[in-house]
């Protein structure tokens, strides 16, 4: 599933990129665009690892819920944990959003559209990989 989510951010890097050279006329320098695109691409890219993590640990806790052992109290430590480490994400896509002056627009969205685009493209390439779909 990492190798998925792997996959579309090196492709979803590729196009924001590309897009960001197409369009290095506009008012900010080429480099810095593409250095703000590359940190909020992260940002989301590692928020979105973090609330997998979290349903994967809830999932794992809810099952556990007759067991007595000490694996029930783990599980809900790693929730925990999962959970704030993806607020922290929040928290820091909400300072970097309030302080945004010198952000370029197109860097901001597209860094910002990594919550969306990651999602869509690694579903395509899951679904493809899953289905194996074979030309007629």
């Amino acid at each position: 599933m990492l190798k998925i989510g792997v996959r579309a951010q090196l492709l979803w890097l590729l196009v924001g990129v590309t897009l960001l050279f197409l369009t290095r006329g506009s008012s900010a320098p080429f480099f810095i665009a593409v250095r703000w695109f590359l940190v909020l691409s992260l940002i989301c890219f590692v928020d979105l690892i973090a609330i997998v993590r979290t349903m994967m640990a809830a999932f794992e806790w809810t099952q556990l819920a007759d067991d007595p052992s000490e694996k029930r109290t783990a599980a809900a430590l790693q929730t925990f944990y999962w959970g704030a480490f993806k607020l922290a994400c929040l928290g820091i896509l909400g300072m970097i959003l309030i302080r945004a002056q010198s952000v370029p627009g197109l860097s901001l969205f597209l860094g910002l559209a990594t919550l969306a685009a990651l999602p869509l493209v690694g579903g395509f390439f899951w679904s493809r990989s899953k289905m194996e779909i074979k030309p007629v």
